[in-house]
């Protein structure tokens, strides 16, 4: 009896670890198969919705079903890319044209592995008919290795397929790279890899002989009376500048719509003046937003076309090197760029040249910044005038030192690093009992020839390849600089806060091919917004012009002009009272509007009177240096009524497209949004 029992027993505690081992089993296999399915954060998914979309991606042109199409930076580069999650496959079939390769990189978002993501493997598949081949393969943990947070950029060579018709397959696969056959799967959480731009070579649809190649270079902080082609004194400063200048046409009196970094550029990336495109905050709310301390920063709507775009849909190659911060791409400035690069021009120099060679008989539009001439001002060429030799060995030695520190590396922020610089650089001319006007001027001045110097290097190398019979180029300016002009007080680091001619007289020189106008000075008043439209203009690239307020200067270069100047707007965002000035080619109306809430920095467009706390008026026919304030001078009443007027009815109506817009704006999550991330599996 014993023993049956005893037996019974033990059948029983089998029955019992076997259903424990199965129901385990079962419990354990839908876990990890739930892990296998796509299991995005919120936070992830977030993110990029926030992101720009791509513009163009030739290989996969038509929408994907769970994969979406966005403007992605890792590291200092930012690109059009495709956005999946671990297990996911996506094909495109083509025939391959003869002498074909395929370019792409891929990398991960970092959102995704400072979260759960962490490792995934990337393959590339090529079938064609019956066979199978594995043309690339790549496994990388970004989480695990600080090495693997870059783009991995591959060309494969394509030859043997030549002719033939394609599957080409993208296939993502999560964490683990041998999973157990039983039930471990893959963890698959928040495994997001990029794909950049894929491109398969032989598929050029322009004819790089029929279009001109351009090239935008903006010197950043860089006055126009202080190039020798405008009359500076010096007439060494500037020879590269001044010899396009000589083979081109010069603009005497250019106007920039803003004083400081981020409007007036994206003024002339989408020509309209800053209340219409609206990127015009405080640079103090700038600030605060990239230190993470503060609100979003407004970024440009995409409902805006900018410049790059245009040529982008054109068939164009499109690049940017910037000096990231201001020149941030998040902030709109990448749109329309195949390649966004935030690095200085200096250090990019090789990368140029490479990128130059490889993309050259395929129509293209570079656009270069240069924070070079902003602070901190390191250029030392002209300090021997004024210093002793000891004096200038010892402040070259100070700032070797702080552009040796630990403040430089790229764990930090370009905004914040420029602050800390500049800081440091006031600190040691203080220290040294230098900070003064003769000496932030020189050490000004030193830094435009050494810009001026690189130029000379980049026009050798589109020399050398043969670029310049088919390439225009042109040079300006987002903003001039204060030393001394109107306050004593200013002659470091001084632009954004007022509007006066020392920081919205701006260069601009187009350099064209084939124009018999070379040397050409033109006088008439025109304004930064007028680039983009010429342009366009100049490559035959169709716009709407009811959507710009920007008009084009080919006129000029036809040898007509226009009959009357074109009047300016220049408004400063920047910090304190908003300043907002109108500018006809003979004076120059301002007004200083206070701010609604000066603890958010809130701001209005269009001021009432009681607003308003000053209003100024110029001459600048007889008084271009803007000493002498007229507005309360009876005589000239009407003037500054009629200016005004002109301001507030364009005012107007960016303040009628603002609610527009806002009337217009979804907030929620829209139907085809639903089934992207229904497709991702986010959604039920």
């Amino acid at each position: 009896m014993k023993l049956k029992f005893r037996k019974l027993f033990i059948y029983f505690i089998g029955l019992i670890i076997i259903t424990s081992v199965i129901l385990t089993s079962l419990y354990i296999k839908q876990h990890f198969q739930n892990i296998h399915k796509k299991s995005i954060s919120t936070a992830l998914i977030t993110d990029i919705l926030q992101l720009y979309d791509a513009d163009q991606l030739s290989l996969f042109p038509s929408e994907l079903p769970g994969v979406f199409k966005k403007k992605v930076q890792i590291g200092i580069e930012t690109r059009d890319a495709l956005i999946l999650f671990a297990p996911q496959i996506i094909e495109s079939r083509f025939k391959v044209p003869s002498e074909a390769s395929l370019k792409f990189g891929f990398g991960a978002l970092e959102k995704s592995y400072q979260g759960r993501g962490d490792g995934f493997q990337l393959t590339v598949k090529i079938i064609a008919g019956a066979e199978e081949e594995i043309v690339y393969s790549r496994y990388i943990d970004p989480k695990k290795n600080i090495g693997d947070r870059r783009w991995f950029d591959t060309t494969l060579d394509l030859k043997s397929y030549a002719g033939q018709d394609i599957c080409l397959c993208f296939e993502l696969l999560g964490s683990y790279k041998n999973p157990c056959q039983l039930w471990w799967e893959p963890d698959n959480r928040d495994d997001c890899a990029v794909v950049s731009s894929p491109t398969i070579s032989g598929q050029d649809n322009i004819n790089p002989g029929e279009h001109f190649n351009v090239i935008l270079i903006s010197i950043d902080t860089l006055r126009a009376d202080h190039l020798g082609c405008y009359g500076f004194k010096r007439s060494e400063i500037s020879p590269y500048i001044d010899w396009v200048s000589k083979k081109g046409t010069l603009f005497t009196q250019v106007i920039s719509q803003s004083p400081w970094t981020i409007p007036s550029h994206m003024s002339i990336f989408t020509g309209l003046i800053p209340s219409f495109h609206r990127v015009n905050e405080p640079y103090t709310k700038f600030g605060t937003f990239n230190t993470g301390e503060g609100s979003p920063y407004r970024i440009l709507s995409d409902s805006i076309p900018t410049l790059p775009q245009f040529f982008k849909t054109q068939g164009y190659r499109t690049i940017a090197i910037t000096s990231g911060g201001t020149m941030g791409g998040k902030l709109g400035f990448c749109k329309g760029f195949d390649l966004y690069r935030e690095a200085t021009l200096i250090e990019s120099h090789s990368f140029i040249e490479q990128w130059l060679k490889e993309n050259k008989s395929q129509p293209f539009f570079m656009f270069l910044h240069t924070m070079r001439v902003h602070a901190p001002y390191l250029g030392f060429e002209y300090l021997p005038e004024v210093l002793t030799t000891g004096q200038v060995q010892e402040l070259k030695q100070y700032c070797a030192s702080f552009l040796a520190s630990p403040y430089m590396g790229i764990s930090v922020i370009p905004f914040e690093k420029d602050r800390i610089v500049i800081a440091a650089e006031r600190g040691i001319l203080s220290k040294m009992d230098l900070f003064k006007p003769e000496i932030t001027k020189l050490l000004y001045q030193g830094a435009i020839l050494e810009t001026d110097r690189y130029m000379g290097k980049l026009l050798n190398s589109l020399q050398s390849l043969d670029l310049m019979k088919n390439t225009i180029v042109v040079i300006t300016s987002d903003h001039g600089e204060e030393f001394t002009d109107h306050d004593p007080a200013n002659f470091y680091d001084a632009h954004g806060k007022t509007v006066y001619d020392e920081v919205v007289h701006v260069p601009l020189i187009f350099c064209i091919p084939g124009l018999d106008r070379t040397g050409k000075k033109i006088s008439t008043q025109v304004r930064s917004i007028d680039i983009m439209p010429t342009l366009l203009n100049l490559c035959t690239i169709a716009y709407d012009q009811k959507d710009l307020q920007g008009v084009s200067l080919l006129p000029f270069f036809e040898g007509e002009g226009f009959k009357h100047d074109l009047e300016a707007i220049s408004e400063a965002t920047s910090e304190g009272p908003e300043m907002k000035a109108f500018r006809s080619h003979t004076h120059k109306y301002i007004e200083s509007i206070e701010l609604i809430d000066r603890v958010n920095d809130e701001r209005i467009l269009v001021a009432d009177a009681d607003k308003l706390e000053r209003q100024e008026l110029y001459d600048l026919e007889h008084d271009p240096g803007e000493k002498e304030d007229l507005f309360d001078n009876i005589e000239k009443q009407s003037i500054s009524l009629s200016l005004k007027h002109k301001l507030d009815t364009i005012i107007h109506q960016a303040v009628d497209r603002l609610h527009k817009a806002r009337e217009d704006r979804r907030l929620s999550i829209d139907e085809h949004m639903r089934q992207r991330l229904k497709a991702l599996g986010y959604v039920e």
